[in-house]
């Protein structure tokens, strides 16, 4: 019975000490374009964030929730489109999609190009962003800025973001390429330097055909705003 007892109070002892350097608090950071990131870290450490994760627009609609144990995501991390809606489900711990919304391809201004020509009789799967079409892409979005002078700043341009996707499912080149709407000839092209993201800004499921990763790229169509930043349809 004292043997009992004895462990007991050591377990209890382990707990508390555990739940003590678990302690939290809640910090919250403003992104611009009306976001903002709310997330835990440890009372200990600032820089290691634990437990809820979010983030929110200026309307309290969702982009992103899930969770981080000790600064890496874990479970089942929700991604949000820009009208508020799932875009998609994604489990960190067992790395596996649970569901995508279906892309519409016209409206979401998104193509898949593939490296090798694909032939009828294959079956190939695009490569996907993990963090959905809008929250998945915002890493890139706010690294790169147009610069006019490269160009006749009058006349009409539109610019891709295009990012290169290798079969291990990681970025191998994000660019920014500017056209000429009238012949769709290139007028400049940004590369961003990988350095400037965090490791899982650069995590992919890759396209695959006949059920083998192959390298694709995912393109899409982004909108020039007034002082040459870029930003998603």
């Amino acid at each position: 019975m004292l043997r009992l007892r004895v462990f007991l109070i050591l377990l209890f002892i382990a707990v508390a000490q555990i739940s003590i350097a678990q302690e939290t608090i809640e910090l919250s950071t403003y992104h611009g374009g009306g976001i903002t990131e709310r997330y835990n870290v440890l009372k200990s450490n600032r820089k290691v964030k634990q437990g809820l994760y979010q983030q929110i627009t200026r309307k309290n609609a969702a982009v992103v929730s899930g969770s981080y144990d000790q600064n890496k995501r874990v479970g089942i991390w929700h991604f949000y489109d820009k009208d508020g809606k799932v875009n998609e489900l994604y489990n960190y711990t067992t790395k596996k999609l649970l569901y995508e919304a279906p892309v519409d391809t016209a409206h979401d201004y998104i193509e898949y190009i593939f490296d090798k020509k694909i032939a009828r009789t294959d079956t190939a799967t695009k490569p996907i962003r993990i963090g959905g079409i809008w929250f998945g892409y915002l890493p890139y979005i706010k690294l790169f800025k147009i610069d006019p002078g490269n160009f006749y700043a009058s006349a009409p341009i539109r610019a891709f973001l295009q990012m290169l996707v290798s079969p291990g499912g990681r970025l191998s080149e994000c660019k920014l390429i500017v056209q000429l709407q009238s012949n769709n000839a290139i007028v400049d092209t940004y590369v961003l330097n990988n350095e400037l993201l965090d490791d899982v800004d650069k995590e992919f499921i890759p396209a695959t055909v006949n059920h083998q990763p192959v390298v694709a790229t995912i393109s899409v169509l982004v909108k020039i705003n007034d002082n040459w930043t870029i930003s998603l349809y």
